[in-house]
């Protein structure tokens, strides 16, 4: 008998990203929303202010991580606005409207949400959520800025 030829080591694949995972990204929604672990003890205003922190110093990774466990910890349209823009920012778009609108009527939210709409070739979508904005909060300081704007959409 011939002696067998040692055959060479196979490269290790990759691990397959599960299927439902590669779906939510591909669709825009976020595949861990429900996989956040919450540390013990955890508190949402120092996740909160962290979070803050992080996107501040262009951390934006570091800073959706801390703002989604805070938000986990006592749900806030603060927090979700504070997201959203981590989102914007980090040019995750679909996730950034998805945050802003779950804020509803916040009015950091609206107008992040139309500033978002008009930066994407939104003009429509945009009008639509600065009328909102004027009609719940008409006497905000940066009122009289939407009124200005929206005559230029």
């Amino acid at each position: 008998k011939a002696a067998k030829e040692p055959k060479e080591p196979k490269e290790p694949k990759e691990p397959k990203e599960p299927k439902e995972a590669a779906d939510a990204k591909a669709s825009g929604r976020d595949p861990t929303a429900g996989d956040i672990v919450v540390p013990e003890g955890a508190d949402a205003t120092d996740l909160y202010y962290s979070g803050k922190r992080k996107l501040d110093h262009g951390d934006f990774a570091g800073a959706i991580a801390d703002l989604r466990t805070s938000h986990k910890v006592r749900a806030s349209v603060r927090t979700l606005t504070l997201l959203g823009r981590a989102y914007f920012d980090s040019d995750q778009f679909a996730l950034a409207e998805k945050s802003f609108k779950a804020a509803g009527s916040h009015d950091e939210a609206m107008l992040l949400r139309g500033q978002l709409y008009q930066q994407t070739g939104k003009a429509d979508k945009a009008r639509k959520v600065y009328d909102k904005f004027l009609v719940a909060h008409p006497d905000h300081p940066k009122a009289e800025r939407v009124r200005k704007m929206l005559q230029t959409l």
